[in-house]
């Protein structure tokens, strides 16, 4: 019997208490409070969490899309001639026309329906005339500044000026001019340098479209922000343009000689230019009519 192997009580109790221990530290590991089961549970919530802000955050993205999207598309229904109520600000609300509609390489601009008010330029000499003439451009511009309303407007200017936009809507060339002096021709006695500017042709896209919308004829007589030269054998006059008919539009006029100048008082009407904001909403009338103008908003 002594020679006989076997398991003793010692042995196995010892080999019970380790699995014990074993059995504990495994448990420990599996639920323990930094355990698998523990921290799965962890990242299972930190995983939700997550995924309830990314949501939140990409819902918000959609609705601020979708509201963009109706806006873009609200600008888009605008098209060149409708009428639209602009309210201008200090100088109340006017009636206008789309210009330019909004997939336009100009953009969203509109222009008033009829003159806003009267504006004189020129002087009562030649030298008075002469430095209206060279300013006119500028200062027919700044005559728009006060019909800014940036609630629905990004940029104005005179008709008549040069309409290109930049990616802001301001307008990036509209005091545009080709600098002076100008030659006059004299035919028996060489020539003549005159301190004006020259012909800058700023008009010819306001005013293709103006016709193009028929608006150019059928209203009052307005100044247009671009110059031309009439240069002769005998004499040379400075005008500024002018929509719709055929009168005198010149702020001064010299001889041959540059010795007989003459300047003269002219007073048109005034029409604004307006870079609309592309976000503005429609809110009310077809844009058929004066009486039935689009009412817009933010």
């Amino acid at each position: 019997m002594r020679n006989q192997r076997g398991i003793t009580l010692v042995a196995l109790v010892v080999t019970i208490i380790i699995l014990i221990i074993l059995a504990g530290v495994s448990i420990n590991m599996v639920v323990g409070d930094n355990g698998i089961i523990t921290q799965a549970q962890r990242a299972a919530r930190e995983t939700a969490n997550v995924t309830i802000a990314s949501e939140d955050q990409m819902n918000a993205l959609v609705e601020e899309l979708k509201q963009h999207l109706i806006n873009e598309s609200d600008a888009l229904k605008l098209q060149a001639g409708d009428y639209i109520k602009y309210d201008s600000g200090v100088n109340g609300e006017i009636v206008c026309r789309v210009l330019y509609p909004a997939d336009s390489e100009y953009g969203l601009q509109i222009i008033s329906n009829e003159s806003v008010k009267n504006v004189t330029l020129g002087g009562n000499t030649f030298e008075e005339g002469r430095i209206s003439y060279n300013n006119a451009i500028q200062n027919l511009n700044k005559e728009a500044e006060p019909y800014l309303n940036t609630k629905y407007a990004t940029d104005v200017r005179c008709v008549g000026s040069v309409p290109t936009i930049d990616d802001k809507g301001i307008f990036v060339d509209k005091n545009h001019e080709v600098q002076g002096p100008v030659t006059m021709r004299i035919s028996y006695n060489g020539s003549n340098i005159i301190d004006c500017k020259n012909t800058d042709g700023n008009s010819r896209i306001d005013t293709e479209q103006m016709v193009n919308i028929d608006i150019y004829t059928t209203k009052d007589i307005c100044w247009l922000a671009s110059r031309e030269v009439n240069s002769g054998d005998s004499f040379c006059q400075f005008y500024m343009g002018i929509t719709g008919a055929n009168i005198y539009r010149d702020l001064c006029q010299i001889d041959s000689y540059g010795q007989r100048g003459i300047g003269y008082l002219r007073t048109f009407g005034f029409r604004p230019c307006i870079a609309l904001r592309t976000d503005i909403k429609i809110t009310g009338g077809d844009g058929k009519t004066e009486g039935t103008a689009y009412t817009i908003g933010i």
